[in-house]
């Protein structure tokens, strides 16, 4: 067998399907790329190798032989957050796009993000404070009808199964995690956190949905330790990334989330300048075979928690310290390259 040859696309949410590439790149003896598509009002672009132009990504009629073309180059395929290669109308199309291209020859796989397969019911059931009590009745049924659906895919697909975040690895027992990775060294700085007398607290509000962050119970708790002194409160909100990465090496402390039970891009790039983290990781303990450097916090205890670490800065700056190992360990590509050699074939001691 010659090299391999990855493809993985077309979500690419938050740039992982590109980070994951890139790690392969530089951790296994294969080449890969990430692959997406131009699809219209899809707001800001991430680093991507190849894109699907909009006219081909839109015509119908191009699908099929469209990607034949576009896969011949590669042995193998992860299509990530269960969507299409090309347009669907319906919007039921994935599992007949995923089986057109299990048909043409690349090994292919599926990787889900999250909000693609995540189990409505079974979020409420683990966390009372579950984003899911927040979108209403409407929202939380077309998000189970649809993540029932991609699960139920995923199942009848017959390949291999990836998640980005462990949480889902109870949405889908068999699948396999494949860590997100960040430019760890971007992010590293000598700086103590909680060293100066008023800590800044980083945060980045999000009115969207799936309202997973918890921002109105977030923003009500900041705001009225700043009014009293206690906290320089650092709203971020339309801030480009290489901001962002000052923004992160600049604060104290950064709060994630309140609702979710599980940790994703932002909050490894906190960890990975050694920040104090707070964010939602209940349960997590039970997936993973190492917890984050997290503080947990839920919207009925984040003041608490807050108050905690401005009490006892020492023990909280302790806890920092711990995160930049950790995501050296799990989330600067290393890990994420080996978790995927076995799917292309390779010894994960390639990974190096």
């Amino acid at each position: 067998m010659g090299r391999p040859r990855l493809a993985i696309g077309p979500a690419n949410y938050a740039g992982q399907a590109y980070a994951w590439a890139e790690a392969v790149n530089r951790h296994l003896d294969a080449d890969a790329v990430a692959m997406t598509a131009d699809r219209r009002g899809a707001g800001f672009q991430f680093d991507s190798h190849r894109r699907i132009p909009r006219w081909s990504f839109y015509n119908p009629l191009l699908s099929g032989s469209r990607s034949r073309r576009l896969l011949r180059p590669y042995s193998h395929v992860i299509l990530d957050g269960y969507r299409t290669l090309f347009y669907d109308r319906s919007g039921r199309g994935f599992r007949a796009q995923a089986e057109l291209v299990k048909q043409q020859g690349p090994a292919l796989g599926l990787l889900a993000h999250g909000s693609d397969v995540r189990d409505p019911d079974a979020h409420l059931s683990r966390l009372p404070h579950s984003y899911f009590t927040e979108g209403g009745q409407a929202w939380v049924d077309e998000r189970r009808a649809i993540t029932a659906r991609n699960r139920e895919t995923a199942r009848s697909v017959g390949v291999p199964l990836f998640v980005s975040t462990p949480d889902l690895l109870r949405d889908l027992p068999d699948a396999s995690w494949v860590p997100v990775c960040v430019d760890a060294p971007a992010f590293a700085t000598e700086r103590t956190p909680l060293a100066r007398r008023v800590p800044k607290v980083l945060f980045v509000p999000s009115w969207r949905q799936p309202p997973i962050k918890g921002t109105r119970y977030i923003e009500p708790v900041l705001q009225g330790l700043a009014a009293s002194g206690r906290i320089e409160y650092l709203a971020a909100t339309g801030v480009p990334h290489a901001q962002m990465i000052d923004l992160v090496k600049d604060a104290d402390i950064v709060v994630d989330q309140v609702q979710s039970g599980f940790y994703g891009v932002a909050a490894v790039e906190a960890l990975a300048a050694g920040r104090v983290v707070i964010g939602s990781i209940e349960g997590l303990g039970d997936v993973m075979p190492e917890l984050p450097p997290i503080l947990d916090a839920s919207p009925a205890t984040l003041l608490d928690v807050l108050e905690g670490v401005l009490t006892a800065p020492d023990a909280a700056a302790a806890t920092a310290a711990a995160g930049p190992a950790f995501v050296a360990r799990w989330h600067d590509g290393r890990e994420s390259a080996r978790r995927l050699a076995g799917f292309l074939g390779l010894p994960d001691r390639l990974a190096r």
